[in-house]
C-alpha cells in the first residue's frame, strides 16, 4: 500500500511538473510571434466571398510567426467575437514590408 502511495505522488509530480514545463514553453512561443507581428504596418482588407481567417492569413507571410499566430492577431486586433467573416467586412491585418 505504501508503494503504490509513493508511486502515485511521484506520478502526480511530474504530471504537475509537465503542465508547468508546457506552459513556460507555450509562453516562449507565443512571446516570439508577438514579437515577430508587433510593429509591423496595418492595412484594411475587404473579405471577399468564400474568406476566411485562414485564408487571409496564410497570404501574410510573417518571419517568426505561423499562419495561426497570423489569425489570433487579426482576431485580437479587430475584436472578433465569432470568426465567422462575411463578404465586404472590413479587417485590419498586417503588412509585411517588403525589402
Amino acid at each position: 500500500m505504501g508503494q503504490i502511495l509513493v508511486f502515485m505522488g511521484m506520478a502526480a509530480a511530474l504530471t504537475v511538473s509537465l503542465c508547468v514545463a508546457a506552459a513556460f514553453g507555450d509562453a516562449r512561443a507565443n512571446t516570439a510571434s508577438t514579437r515577430a507581428l508587433d510593429g509591423l504596418s496595418e492595412r484594411i482588407e475587404v473579405v471577399q466571398s468564400g474568406g476566411s481567417l485562414w485564408s487571409i492569413s496564410s497570404g501574410i507571410q510573417v518571419e517568426g510567426a505561423s499562419t495561426s499566430d497570423v489569425v489570433a492577431w487579426i482576431v485580437e486586433r479587430n475584436g472578433l467575437e465569432q470568426t465567422c467573416l462575411q463578404p465586404g467586412q472590413r479587417l485590419i491585418v498586417p503588412v509585411v514590408s517588403e525589402g
